[in-house]
């Protein structure tokens, strides 16, 4: 538990009518527990799918909010692997695929940096996907995150990845500029 608010902890636990009851009753869908931790990061981590989508469906719901720990909902359901959860998110348009949080790290380099080689491949179907070097001041990227944490198949698909993007990038400013 995290310590926190009734509608929190029903998201944290999988409670679906729990959740739309106090949504209904008027909880206060962004407000942040003890740890900054809200509904929708709670359900995220715990891949409530069912949970997660019902709250993306609320007006007023903050996707990109960051926790205590500098992460977004779909960081933290990325870092544990939650594909179906991860895509329920970046479904909405609200949610900023490419988000940094407190330490410079995206969502893609939690998939990365935790072996999650499926929602890595999730991620790499979004167009405008980042493989920038943002991570604090080393300036990693998800290739060198998933290379020092030993996913060399993920580093591999994200180079080839890359390689293919820079390759369409040179040769439409070719076309463009003959």
């Amino acid at each position: 538990m995290f310590l926190s608010t009734p509608l929190i902890d029903a998201a944290e636990d999988g409670d679906l009518s729990s959740v739309k009851s106090l949504v209904n009753e008027g909880a206060d869908i962004n407000q942040k527990g003890m740890l900054k931790i809200t509904a929708l990061m709670a359900a995220s981590k715990n891949g409530h799918t069912d949970i997660v989508l019902f709250l993306l469906k609320q007006p007023s719901i903050d996707v990109n909010s960051l926790n205590a720990g500098g992460t977004t909902a779909l960081m933290a359901a990325a870092r544990h692997g939650h594909l179906n959860t991860v895509r329920a998110l970046i479904s909405s348009p609200l949610c900023d695929v490419n988000a940094l949080g407190r330490y410079g790290g995206t969502a893609l380099m939690n998939a990365a940096g935790f072996g999650h080689l499926d929602v890595v491949k999730e991620f790499l179907k979004i167009d405008n996907i980042s493989l920038a070097k943002t991570y604090s001041e080393k300036k990693h990227s998800p290739i060198t995150i998933a290379q020092q944490n030993g996913y060399p198949e993920i580093a591999d698909l994200l180079t080839q990845f890359k390689l293919k993007r820079e390759f369409r990038r040179r040769r439409r400013q070719l076309n463009q500029n003959p």
